[in-house]
């Protein structure tokens, strides 16, 4: 069992985020690229228990596999959270403005990194924008304590940087940022899809 198995309690989850290094940086990198006006919709795939609702006050909603997730963030944040099956987005055509994934695709294999990555399009409206960002395996040999908390943590599809590269290009997605700045340990890379 890895020693961040505990993290599965939401309440150790959030704490454990507040020192996870880059998740801050991961919301208002998107957000601030989003450049949401009045009116519009976010979605939030995989929100765990739901820290980036604050970033985005207006318009949004988080789904994620965990009840437990769920009610923490519903307790934190209020109701804009809902059960998801892990691939299928239960909302229709064209629904939201902005889509966007978060430290999740270290946590799931290609192929339902594939089907997520469809599934996000297909929700997103004409003329909005669908994100990925995640972190890679540190590049620097020196990056002791980012090599570590990775090994630990509970993902088993960690990917480097060309791996998660490659796996966003195929899908259609361009580079919005190959690192995003100030994420130590963590090194994190963001991928966009304009519809």
């Amino acid at each position: 069992m890895k020693l961040l198995e505990i993290t599965r309690n939401p309440k150790i989850y959030a704490f454990v985020q507040l020192f996870a290094g880059g998740k801050e940086k991961n919301f208002t990198t998107i957000r601030d690229h989003m450049n949401l006006k009045a009116g519009e919709t976010v979605l939030d795939v995989g929100c765990g228990t739901g820290e980036a609702a604050q970033y985005f006050p207006q318009g949004y909603t988080g789904i994620d596999p965990s009840e437990e997730y769920l009610e923490f963030a519903r307790q934190k944040h209020g109701d804009k959270f809902s059960k998801f099956n892990g691939e299928k987005i239960d909302f229709p055509y064209e629904f939201f403005n902005y889509v966007f994934i978060a430290n999740v695709f270290h946590h799931i294999s290609d192929e339902v990194a594939n089907k997520l990555m469809n599934e996000m399009k297909r929700v997103c409206k004409k003329g909005g924008r669908v994100y990925i960002a995640d972190p890679i395996w540190p590049t620097n040999k020196w990056n002791i304590i980012g090599t570590a908390i990775f090994a630990l943590d509970l993902g088993k599809f960690q990917r480097s940087a060309r791996e998660l590269t490659a796996l966003a290009l195929t899908n259609g997605f361009k580079v919005l940022t190959e690192k995003i700045p100030d994420t130590f340990p963590h090194h994190y890379m963001v991928f966009y899809y304009q519809k």
